[in-house]
C-alpha cells in the first residue's frame, strides 16, 4: 500500500488506496513546560553487588567514590594486611 502525502496551506492531504484524507496539522513549537507536578517515589538500583576481600586486613586507601564509574580489573581500595608482610 502506497501512502502519498501533500502539504497544502495548513492542512496535510494525504491519499491511501484512491480517498483523500485531510488533516489539520500543529507548529511545534520549543517552550519551557508551564506545569510541573511532584511525585513520590523511590529509586532502586537496577543491579546490585556483593564485595568482599579475598585476605582480612585494614583499608589503607579507598580510591574510587561512591557512584563512580570503574572499569574492568580497576582497583577499588587497597587493603593492608600485617599478617601476610611477613
Amino acid at each position: 500500500m502506497k501512502l502519498l502525502a501533500l502539504m497544502v496551506g495548513s492542512t496535510l492531504v494525504a491519499q491511501s488506496s484512491g480517498t483523500p484524507q485531510a488533516t489539520e496539522l500543529a507548529a511545534v513549537v520549543s517552550r519551557k513546560l508551564e506545569k510541573t507536578i511532584s511525585v513520590p517515589s523511590d529509586l532502586i538500583a537496577f543491579q546490585s553487588v556483593a564485595i568482599y576481600a579475598k585476605v582480612s586486613g585494614f583499608i589503607q586507601s579507598i580510591d574510587v567514590d561512591r557512584g563512580s564509574w570503574v572499569k574492568k580489573d580497576q582497583a577499588l581500595a587497597v587493603l593492608l594486611a600485617p599478617e601476610l608482610q611477613a
